[in-house]
């Protein structure tokens, strides 16, 4: 049976079983800020005016996570340097363009929208280009790269958690750092999530590189042990900060009331939010049925036994179905049947789900940037964890034994009565959360902050 989902423009609606999912383009506030110049010595490489910033790690916008990494980072950026340039390694194809543009972020590297040829053909092509590109720059292999790498002023490398064994990839993010570190380009390594590395050999190709980089910074303390303790880096390199987007700013005050208004958020009856990941049962290696019904049966736990309507989440979208939050959203939603205690949002930039998420009494979320919205919103916070950052950004945020109570193993979550549990604990204990967290997020902001802080200097002294 298709379900009928009532929300605002820009959101899921199930129809016929599948979700349409409508992207609007996004709208960035830059606050005026007193502008610090940056520059570097007198001319040549080690002696020009700096005026570009290339940023690496940036996957998919589609990933609102992602998005938030770099509309927090632009917006702090800026904040120190108005005039900056700001371009992103490109990694993928044009469907980011709208929002690269409304940001203000250049791009580098080849525009490799998706090819309609038939597979043999797009064999063939990719072969001919390559020969081309050997022709043309005498066998070096992204000359437009090249280029704009050693004319940036620094590499910053974002994304989150991409220098770890759990997405792959690692050698393709790290080829762009050392192509940096050979044109003696500074590195700086962005409020990272380090590992833990499955092999003694990605553990020292990641160390390689950072031991060589400006500037290390992580977002969480697990990361900081790891890398400093285990990993053997300097602690002269290395910097315990916050993630970027704990200073991700909030719609502009019309567009919130609005986003409010459609879903009845601050209305009467209370709201949870959930965030359901359509590959954490992927990445945790758990069954996805089993995943399915934990959610179902949360879901009708805090509509029945709380008493709170529930706003269902889908934090990525438009990307390859085992990543999709629409897909899973949109079947939780044909299980549950037409009710309007549950509505569901999806296809809003970062900055309005962080509004949306504001206006909730509670989110319990399997993404990490919806659980930072919550957190820095004041929002009482339950994160389900399959990896370091969960664990290091929640007892960061609330301190050990508190952290401890707003998590969940993602073993332990596909246990309904766990998963009921834990949402139950903190609903009742939410007054008593939102204390802490008055309390933390401006001390966390503040360490968000020094990220853009220890940029700001490693820039002025290279």
């Amino acid at each position: 049976m298709a379900t009928s989902v009532g929300v605002a423009s820009g959101s899921l609606v199930a129809c016929g079983g599948l979700p349409w999912v409508e992207d609007r383009q996004l709208s960035i506030r830059r606050s005026a800020v007193v502008p610090l110049s940056l520059r570097v010595g007198d001319g040549s490489h080690h002696g020009r005016a700096v005026s570009t910033v290339l940023i690496t790690g940036i996957t998919s916008l589609r990933n609102r996570g992602v998005e938030a990494l770099l509309a927090s980072t632009t917006a702090e950026l800026r904040k120190r340097s108005p005039e900056l340039a700001i371009s992103v390694l490109r990694t993928g194809g044009d469907q980011d363009g709208a929002r690269l543009q409304a940001l203000g972020v250049g791009t580098v590297g080849p525009a490799s929208a998706p090819s309609r040829k038939p597979a043999p053909y797009r064999r063939l092509h990719a072969r001919v280009l390559r020969r081309l590109s050997r022709a043309v720059d005498g066998g070096s292999r992204g000359a437009g790269l090249g280029s704009a790498i050693e004319d940036a002023a620094i590499v910053i490398a974002s994304g989150g958690d991409i220098f770890s064994s759990h997405y792959g990839g690692l050698a393709k993010h790290l080829q762009p750092l050392q192509r940096a570190l050979r044109a003696d380009v500074p590195v700086a390594f962005l409020a990272q999530s380090i590992g833990p590395f499955h092999t003694p050999a990605e553990a020292r190709s990641w160390s390689d590189v950072a031991r060589r980089a400006s500037l290390v910074t992580v977002r969480e303390a697990v990361s900081y042990e790891y890398v400093v303790s285990h990993l053997g880096l300097p602690e002269r390199l290395v910097h315990l900060t916050a993630d970027p987007a704990f200073l991700l700013a909030l719609p502009e005050a019309d567009r919130l009331a609005e986003l409010r208004h459609a879903y009845r958020l601050g209305e009467g009856q209370p709201v949870v939010a959930v965030c359901p990941s359509q590959v954490i049962a992927r990445l945790a290696d758990v069954d996805p049925e089993r995943h399915i019904e934990t959610w179902l049966a949360l879901i009708r736990s805090i509509r029945d036994d709380i008493g709170a309507r529930v706003l269902v989440i889908s934090h990525v979208q438009g990307v390859a179905s085992h990543s999709d939050d629409a897909l899973l959203a949109a079947r939780l939603l044909q299980q549950l049947g037409p009710d309007a205690a549950i509505s569901a949002a999806a296809g809003y930039t970062a900055s309005e789900f962080k509004g949306l998420i504001s206006g909730c009494s509670m989110l319990i979320t399997e993404r990490m940037h919806p659980a930072i919205a919550g957190l820095s919103t004041g929002v009482p916070t339950v994160a389900v964890r399959y990896s370091i950052k969960a664990d290091g950004i929640m007892r960061q945020v609330m301190g050990p034994e508190l952290g401890e109570e707003l998590l969940v193993p993602v073993e332990a979550f596909l246990d309904p009565s766990n998963a009921i549990r834990v949402s139950q604990c903190a609903w009742r204990r939410r007054s008593e959360v939102a204390g802490v967290l008055s309390v933390r997020i401006p001390e966390v902001q503040a360490l968000a902050a020094r990220n853009f802080d220890l940029i700001a200097e490693v820039m002025r002294s290279s």
